[in-house]
């Protein structure tokens, strides 16, 4: 695979107790829902959400991603390895009212279903790429799968950003999907571990399935 492959392999390792304590104190990332996230579900349902569509939020921590699709419409569940995190989002939901389902699960091995989804959010979420096949089965005809994430370690970026003219390896698993916005570029991320700097190397992409 090229060289600028999604390569945050150690976060596959991260131990739930890493993320316990992110989502227990105060930490750098923030706390609104993300921003392309926003974007993108103005430019999907930009006269409303259609009834009885289903969102599957992947790494759903303190739940401001899932809080977000639940009240624009959508039927969600977000999942989290962190009970820490789970724990939290349904606190949060509970305090505005907002109905949705949180549960402890690890993606790894969480049976995701067929054609079932119609919006699948993959935000900051540690190498996507191996669950990538499973998701896009996971999606319903029509539906759409986001992604915002760093693309490499932060400390193997270029100094001149050559780096982000390099065609991300995310857009090739999308070859067979209408790919409506990508993005491969140096930004300021809004989620990142205490004491990193957020900026790095990111790729956004949106797509659709046929």
């Amino acid at each position: 695979m090229e060289s600028n492959q999604l390569t945050d392999t150690q976060d596959v390792a991260t131990p739930v107790a890493k993320y316990d304590a992110a989502y227990s104190s105060l930490k750098d990332f923030k706390h609104e829902p993300n921003g392309f996230l926003t974007r993108c579900l103005e430019r999907i349902a930009p006269h409303g959400v259609p009834a009885g569509s289903r969102a599957l939020d992947l790494g759903v921590g303190q739940g401001r991603n899932a809080i977000l699709l639940a009240q624009l419409g959508y039927d969600t569940l977000g999942i989290d390895r962190s009970e820490i995190g789970v724990a939290t989002v349904r606190h949060n939901a509970a305090e505005l009212g907002c109905q949705l389902r949180a549960q402890v699960a690890d993606a790894a091995t969480y049976d995701f279903g067929c054609d079932c989804w119609d919006l699948v959010a993959l935000l900051y979420y540690p190498l996507p790429i191996l669950l990538i096949e499973r998701i896009k089965a996971a999606v319903r005809p029509g539906g759409h799968i986001i992604v915002e994430r760093f693309s490499q370690k932060k400390d193997t970026v270029g100094p001149d950003g050559e780096d982000a003219k390099l065609p991300n390896p995310m857009l090739r698993y999308f070859q067979d999907w209408n790919v409506l916005h990508y993005e491969h570029g140096v930004f300021q991320s809004d989620w990142h571990w205490s004491g990193e700097s957020p900026t790095g190397l990111i790729v956004r992409l949106l797509a659709r399935k046929p």
